[in-house]
């Protein structure tokens, strides 16, 4: 067993352990629980030298993958050198590979469970559940172990965090992620109930101090590897935002703490889009309607779009406006609905002119006066309170995906991924000139790429290219025209497959 597991690359194990200080130590239990996240250690090993060298026969094992007869012959060579005696198990043959074993095992199982524990806190929006699996390589089950198998927990869930595997000495178990329709694949509506098993005292004969620990687990496993490192960072990073000016300080919080939108994502997403796209055009076809109406009958089927927006209409036909606000949230998935519906209250407003959207977000004195000056009249200024106003079913669509873009704007970083790296380096020119035909304000401009309407690259001073996901969702789910249905899926697959990639795989 290796820090990479098979084939896949694993550089958050590799980073888990490279990130451990050395500590000297007469015995297993002087590093307990999360201190194991920053240091390590081999029971005995008193010298520094002795330690490093440790250390990295070891890391060879997490990055390079070397086995446990390679790792073997490094402990011989490395025990030699500095004249290690009297540690436990040096008598005899047996002694040495069960002790070999341990050292090598235990540190490449809880390196591997502590990248695991980080890619699993970064992608939680997408996979929020987990579940515990036990290992059939185990030579000794324990019931209780045996017991927790098909499991199925929310990432945050208290239980997972004293459960996350290795629950003890030698223990394989593991914990995979899931998704929304994962569970209704296993015919489950949301998350098990934890088990309470009970648990025990455990007392240190040396220190005399007594110990919890919960039925099943070993004495001082009954932590997440890699956890308190996360939870360091956050708790320190709370500390600074505290002392900075408020904006700076939102940033700095964003930056560090939001989850990441890398390539990698956003190519996974393209790719699993591309896939459902194919099997949809292979049920059927490509005409607007025909794809469009399975596409709504399998997204029901494994995300669910049956959750309407909670809308309070404003005006004389606002009732008009949560009508068409609430047909075009069931054309979300319901996680999404739900999401919004929580980030902030929401008024609905029917008017032939132009279509908008505005979320109250920080210091909103300004905004709260543009909304008058758009026919809002005075309105409750709450936090995060989104204003709308349609008129038709595309406009509903397309401004219900900007309120989604307010409350998931992880969701909206994939599509502002996609457009900075196919617009770097191309110039911003205005709307009026890309479409003289338009009455497009003087200072609206777009990144033009071949988008199949400049207006998908308009971008907003500060706050980049918010139109990409919101013309791609209206063209997709509701589109004006039949033309434009298929000039995307034809002319555009790229952020066609976006679309629906989110829609089957994105779980705020």
């Amino acid at each position: 067993m290796s820090g990479q597991y098979g084939s896949l690359p694993f550089d958050e194990a590799i980073r888990f352990f490279r990130g451990k200080d050395l500590v000297p130590t007469d015995r297993w239990a002087d590093v307990w629980k999360e201190e194991h996240d920053v240091g390590f250690m081999v029971a005995g090993a008193a010298k520094a030298d002795l330690l490093a060298d440790l250390h990295g026969a070891v890391l060879k094992g997490v990055s390079k993958g070397t086995t446990l007869a390679e790792f073997r012959k490094d402990f011989d060579a490395i025990v030699a050198r500095h004249g290690w005696t009297g540690w436990k198990g040096e008598a005899t043959a047996a002694g040495r590979a069960w002790r070999t074993r341990l050292i090598y095992d235990t540190n490449l199982r809880t390196a591997y469970q502590a990248g695991r524990w980080a890619q699993v806190q970064a992608g939680k929006q997408w996979r929020p559940y987990l579940e515990y699996k036990h290992s059939d390589l185990s030579a000794h089950p324990r019931p209780l172990h045996v017991s927790w198998d098909g499991l199925v927990m929310a990432v945050d869930d208290p239980w997972v965090q004293t459960h996350w595997p290795p629950n003890g000495w030698g223990c394989k178990c593991r914990m995979f992620a899931l998704a929304e329709r994962d569970l209704r694949r296993m015919g489950k509506t949301g998350p098990d109930t934890p088990p309470d098993d009970g648990s025990y005292d455990w007392t240190d004969k040396v220190t005399g101090e007594v110990h919890r620990v919960p039925n099943g687990i070993d004495p001082g496993w009954d932590y997440a590897p890699g956890a308190s490192r996360t939870d360091l960072m956050r708790k320190e990073i709370e500390r600074k935002v505290a002392k900075l000016p408020a904006g700076i300080g939102r940033q700095l919080k964003e930056e560090v703490l939001s989850p990441r939108i890398t390539s990698k994502d956003l190519d996974e997403l393209i790719r699993l889009g591309n896939l459902k796209t194919d099997a949809l055009i292979g049920k059927a076809g490509t005409a607007s309607e025909d794809f469009r109406a399975a596409l709504r009958e399998v997204l029901q089927t494994e995300v669910g779009t049956q959750t309407a927006a909670a809308v309070t209409p404003y005006g004389s036909n606002g009732s008009k406006a949560k009508r068409l606000l609430e047909e075009a949230s069931r054309q979300f998935p319901d996680s999404w609905t739900r999401k919004a519906d929580a980030f902030g209250k929401l008024y609905g407003r029917y008017s032939e002119a132009r279509a908008l959207h505005m979320t109250l977000i920080g210091d909103y004195r300004g905004q709260m006066l543009d909304l008058k000056r758009q026919g809002f009249g005075v309105m409750p200024g709450d936090v995060n309170a989104g204003y709308i106003r349609c008129h038709d079913p595309f406009s509903a669509v397309h401004e219900l995906a900007h309120r989604l873009q307010s409350a998931m704007p992880e969701l909206d970083g994939l599509f502002q991924a996609l457009h900075r790296r196919r617009t770097n380096g191309d110039p911003l020119r205005r709307l009026k000139d890309l479409k003289p035909d338009l009455a497009y304000g003087r200072d609206e401009r777009a990144r033009e790429d071949h988008y199949i309407d400049p207006y998908f690259g308009k971008e907003y001073d500060g706050r980049g290219a918010l139109e990409v996901l919101t013309m791609a969702f209206e063209t997709v789910l509701a589109p004006r025209d039949a033309v434009s249905f298929t000039r995307l899926l034809v002319r555009d697959r790229e952020l066609f497959n976006l679309v629906i990639g989110v829609l089957f795989h994105y779980v705020p």
